[in-house]
């Protein structure tokens, strides 16, 4: 349960940034239900193969001069770094689509 948790907030912290979304440490905390320690903690390791980076204000937004969309190969290494690879089992670039 705590792995599929886990994989679905970095699955919408994905889908924000990609966005372009600002993303604001409290209002995520009390979206998510968690600690602004466990965001932190996914922006800075298990996203850290993204450039995000952080406003004056404390706000995280992935750069701009990084692609717009994700790549499969971004994807695949989000899954595997973040230890939820085996929850997308037939994971293929027709689901980028």
């Amino acid at each position: 349960m705590a792995d599929t948790k886990l994989a679905q907030r970095l699955a919408e912290l994905l889908s924000m940034l990609n966005a372009g979304e600002l993303l604001s440490p409290s209002h995520l905390s009390v979206y998510f239900n968690v600690s602004a320690r466990t965001l932190r903690r996914d922006i800075y390791e298990r996203l850290s193969f993204l450039d995000i980076q952080c406003t004056p204000t404390g706000e995280w937004f992935l750069e701009r001069s990084s692609p717009s969309k994700l790549n499969h190969k971004a994807i695949a290494l989000f899954a595997e770094k973040s230890g939820v690879r085996e929850l997308f089992p037939f994971f293929t670039n027709e689901l980028l689509d």
